[in-house]
Formats: C-alpha cells, sequence, structure tokens
C-alpha cells in the first residue's frame, strides 16, 4: 500500500521487515510498479515485480510462501 499514485513501469527500492522471514535485518530489494489502484482516498494498492533478487532472498520468500499458502493453484515462479 502507498500513500502515492505510482505509475507503472517505476523501478523502486524497498526495505521489507526481514524478521517476517526470520531475518535480523530488513531486506532490501528493488521493483517495478505492475499496478497501482486506488482503493481509500489516500491510499492506493499496488503489485510490485520483484527484480534482481538474490538467490538468498528468492530461496527465503519462496519457503514463506509455500508455508503460508491457501490456494489451491499454485502462484507464479517468482523467478525464470
Amino acid at each position: 500500500f502507498s500513500k502515492y499514485f505510482l505509475p507503472v513501469g517505476l523501478v523502486i527500492e524497498l526495505d521489507i521487515d526481514g524478521t517476517t522471514f526470520g531475518l535480523d535485518a530488513p531486506m532490501k530489494v528493488k521493483g517495478e510498479i505492475r499496478y497501482c489502484q486506488l482503493v481509500q482516498i489516500s491510499q492506493y494498492r499496488c503489485g510490485i515485480k520483484f527484480i534482481d533478487l538474490s538467490k538468498e532472498y528468492v530461496t527465503i520468500i519462496s519457503n514463506f510462501i509455500s508455508s503460508h499458502e491457501k490456494r489451491q493453484e499454485p502462484r507464479l515462479k517468482l523467478s525464470d
């Protein structure tokens, strides 16, 4: 979520709370905005495609998704 509209194609850098994934430090990642929709006044829901994730982060995020996924059909792959 964002307080601001972010245009599709914008590349941003994010710090994700690493404790969610069992890490001591934030995960510093880069991503491209894929969509940004207004959900209520001054709040946008944005879809982000991760770019150039390290193999360590791909493994950590994949394991997290696998252990928390509730969908019957698997999500798209993070890499390739």
